[in-house]
């Protein structure tokens, strides 16, 4: 096999270590699921790196969700954001 085809082969060997890789933080972040889903997304990207083939498998997902928030108040007398410096 050559070309792309070898690494299209290979694909799924590397998302297959990748979960395992991940296995603990995958359950854990299935186990703390409140609502909605756990989405696991691959991805991957092939190219030419330093004269070579290359693909580059990856995984992402959500171990916890972060959620969080900031008030504060301000002066509308605030200076402008933009204001010009005299040089």
């Amino acid at each position: 096999m050559s070309g792309i085809k070898t690494a299209l082969d290979l694909v799924p060997e590397k998302i297959q270590g990748l979960l395992q890789d991940y296995e603990k933080d995958l359950d854990q972040a299935w186990v703390k699921m409140e609502k909605g889903d756990l989405t696991i997304s691959f991805s991957a990207t092939f190219g030419i790196k330093q004269g070579q083939n290359n693909c580059e498998v990856t995984m992402s997902f959500t171990k916890e969700k972060i959620k969080d928030k900031a008030n504060f108040t301000w002066d509308d007398k605030q200076e402008s954001l933009f204001k010009t410096k005299k040089k």
